[in-house]
């Protein structure tokens, strides 16, 4: 019911979301999962959390039609929470180098483009 207010342009509520959560995931994860209302959160048998906040305003932001892209990212989302981190990731990650740029070099960067010609797109 919730849904049909929802397109005809009634804002989500919180439990409605919730709802449409829970029945967007799996039968067996769904079970695993209860909701808090009071800490507005979903946890898991194993202890997990998963915080809804920002999750529904970013729901109740959206457009009616595009909130069923963001339940599949969403359910996606807790899928994921208890997966192993493959072991390929792992060696990678251990050669993995942050880097941090400064706006200058941007900026001069894009000063030193302006006298090229753009050929990107030209064939």
């Amino acid at each position: 019911m919730s849904l049909i207010l929802e397109l005809l342009g009634f804002k989500p509520s919180l439990d409605g979301f919730v709802a449409r959560l829970l029945h967007a995931l799996p039968r067996q994860q769904a079970q695993e999962w209860t909701y808090d209302k009071s800490a507005v959160t979903l946890a898991n048998t194993e202890g997990s959390q998963v915080s809804l906040t920002n999750m529904f305003l970013e729901y109740r932001t959206a457009k009616a039609l595009a909130r069923g892209d963001l339940i599949r990212k969403y359910v996606d989302t807790i899928g994921s929470i208890g997966r192993e981190i493959p072991q390929l990731w792992v060696a990678a990650a251990r050669n993995l180098i942050a880097v941090v740029r400064s706006c200058h070099v941007r900026t001069t960067t894009e000063i030193g483009s302006r006298d090229t010609p753009n050929t990107l797109g030209k064939v």
